[in-house]
């Protein structure tokens, strides 16, 4: 899969005059309210290499041995702060690797908020398909692992961070994808089954050529069984709810076989991944809108926070409906005050 970020842009002549970290600030900060894949590529490599709940940091930093991972990262961070991220050798345990610096407080002090210091994914940047790729493809770019051994597949684990993988298995649904989410010791995300593999290769995939021909070999290995997908299960259901039709037919109308057709509508049985799929869809319904995030924050000049505020208590539609109700759609940016005079009423309840 071809990566595409957009180019540097020209710098306006009248930022010739400023300081480095002025210029930065500047280029930066005319990114936060857009829409970028770079962004959200930095944000999936920043969640990879921080700590969750890390103090607050003036400048960006991400060490690692895998240098393979730091050209679109580079890149990425070229375009959002408006010049190349300093690099320079650095030292893990006893390897040798490198570490680079982006020196944009700004920047930083973005990130840090907007995720509450990387505890929670940042759906302020994650509006379209594109931007939620960019993260996810960002983030395992930088922090995640593959298996071909008795137990393929991929993920991502992350210390004391069992709620961040839980927000970031939502984005992962947004994309029909169903990862399974762990507690314990070490928290960890999954992508356990073939369907899974295939999907992720097709929307997500690595930006490093290495890790993009390991990802083909897993999602061309034989499987022990067959692994199906939540419209495949699905569509049988929905013939057997719907006709009364012989598994004989449904497995026709399908490619499911008999046997299998009969585990789901005779004996209650399901594959694995339509068991996530409805765990994950659970989460969904009880949590915030991220729509509601995104679309304030970014049209309508809401802080993080207000935001979140409101996505807790109301749906897009009603966000949409009350916004167009007081003819706020001709006011781009109102900002957290008029906003929260007209979404934080007691008059306004969630959709």
């Amino acid at each position: 899969m071809n990566r595409h970020y957009s180019k540097i842009p020209d710098t306006p002549t009248d930022l010739s005059g400023l300081s480095a970290p002025d210029r930065r600030s500047m280029c930066a900060s005319n990114v936060l309210r857009s829409a970028s894949t770079d962004l959200a590529y930095v944000l999936g490599a920043w969640t990879a290499h921080t700590e969750v709940g890390t103090p607050r940091q003036r400048f960006l930093s991400f060490c690692s041995r895998r240098l393979h991972g730091f050209p679109p990262l580079i890149e990425a961070l070229t375009v959002v702060s408006g010049e190349p991220p300093l690099m320079n050798p650095a030292t893990i345990g006893e390897y040798s690797g490198r570490r680079i610096r982006c020196l944009c407080p700004l920047l930083s002090d973005h990130l840090h908020e907007i995720t509450a210091n990387n505890s929670r994914v940042p759906w302020e940047h994650l509006a379209t398909p594109l931007e939620q790729q960019s993260y996810l493809r960002g983030l395992f770019d930088h922090g995640g692992w593959m298996s071909h051994g008795s137990s393929p597949g991929l993920g991502v684990n992350k210390t004391s961070g069992l709620h961040l993988l839980q927000d970031i298995g939502r984005v992962f649904f947004r994309l029909g994808i169903y990862p399974l989410v762990l507690g314990g010791e070490l928290p960890s995300l999954r992508l356990r089954d073939r369907c899974d593999w295939v999907l992720f290769q097709e929307h997500i995939g690595f930006s490093a050529l290495p890790d993009g021909r390991a990802l083909r070999a897993l999602c061309g290995r034989e499987g022990s069984r067959r692994s199906y997908s939540v419209e495949e299960y699905q569509h049988v259901m929905r013939l057997h709810g719907q006709r009364q039709l012989s598994a004989q037919s449904i497995s026709s109308a399908t490619g499911v076989p008999q046997n299998t057709v009969r585990d789901w509508v005779e004996r209650g049985q399901m594959p694995r991944v339509f068991r996530r799929f409805c765990e994950l869809q659970a989460t969904e319904d009880a949590s915030p809108d991220p729509g509601v995030i995104s679309l304030l924050f970014r049209e309508y000049g809401a802080s993080s926070e207000l935001a979140r505020r409101v996505s807790k208590r109301m749906g897009i539609s009603n966000v949409l409906q009350a916004l167009a109700d007081c003819s706020a759609q001709a006011d781009a940016h109102l900002g957290d005050e008029p906003l929260a005079r007209l979404l934080l009423t007691p008059a306004r309840r969630r959709h």
